[in-house]
């Protein structure tokens, strides 16, 4: 039986959970979401953060579902922060793991409960797009990165940005055609001249991204707040498409104090060299 492609464009959606907001309504909130449309287009990434006390039973019962799989990668300390769960109609897991963006660490506010924070790590999924073999596979990087607001947590800000660099070499090493979103809490407020232009001077450039938010910026709301847009994604813009809005702001619910933001996602093609050299190899295996 032939296996039907991934639609050509679809959504992805990221919902930075609460630690503290009980487990049926994080479960809620990623169904909601699972059945989200926007012109046609239906999700099929969703990724989240703040999960690291979680344990496998309650990550289970938020995003175990049909026609679905799911990464929360616990293990090392601080490696189950983030979390992933994708459609298999869309998309193919190629591989998933946690990787350390350094080792720095700092205290938390008595609001988190206080103590030393673990050393920020990212969650890696990538992903081939299901029937479409000329497409580049799609690197997702889940992140929550600490807020800077004490010299010492921004320091830690840029040397996560570091660490972000030397993981691309890694995962270009292995694919270098590879298209890389990276997503999550960044918490660096987007509406803010000098947060935009540290993203873009420590994230954006170097890894030769875009910021999602950038043309389409919502007049009004925030992923905290009514302003503040600190989530985010800052991606390959070929993943984005070209017709605006790629990037909005979805119904809040009571799983977090964050709201959900949606960006297109569109399958960008190989190299021409690349997609002859697998036209050769299908035919030769057909």
């Amino acid at each position: 039986m032939t296996t039907a492609p991934a639609p050509p464009a679809a959504l992805a959606v990221h919902s930075s959970g609460r630690f503290d907001r009980p487990v049926d309504a994080l479960a809620a909130s990623v169904a909601r979401i699972r059945r989200y449309t926007r012109g046609g287009r239906r999700v099929v990434l969703i990724t989240g953060t703040e999960a690291s006390h979680r344990s496998g039973k309650d990550m289970h019962q938020v995003l175990d579902a049909n026609g679905w799989e799911w990464a929360h990668l616990s293990g090392e300390r601080g490696a189950g922060e983030c979390w992933g769960t994708w459609s298999t109609s869309a998309l193919q897991l190629v591989e998933s793991y946690t990787h350390r963006l350094t080792e720095m660490t700092w205290t938390r506010s008595a609001e988190y409960g206080g103590g030393e924070a673990p050393p920020v790590t990212a969650l890696v999924l990538q992903f081939e797009v299901v029937g479409r073999p000329y497409r580049r596979t799609v690197t997702v990087i889940v992140v929550h990165w600490p807020l800077a607001n004490t010299e010492r947590r921004q320091e830690i800000w840029k040397d996560c940005a570091l660490g972000l660099r030397r993981l691309e070499d890694q995962i270009r090493a292995r694919d270098p055609h590879t298209a890389l979103d990276v997503v999550g809490d960044l918490n660096r407020n987007y509406r803010q001249d000098a947060d935009r232009r540290l993203i873009d001077h420590y994230i954006a450039a170097p890894l030769r991204l875009v910021q999602a938010w950038a043309g389409s910026t919502p007049v009004r709301g925030g992923t905290h707040g009514p302003r503040s847009l600190l989530d985010g994604a800052v991606l390959d813009r070929r993943l984005l498409g070209w017709s605006t809005p790629w990037c909005w702001l979805l119904p809040d619910d009571d799983s977090s104090d964050h709201r959900p933001f949606a960006h297109t996602l569109r399958w960008p093609l190989l190299p021409r060299r690349a997609r002859r050299r697998i036209r050769h190899h299908l035919k030769e295996t057909t």
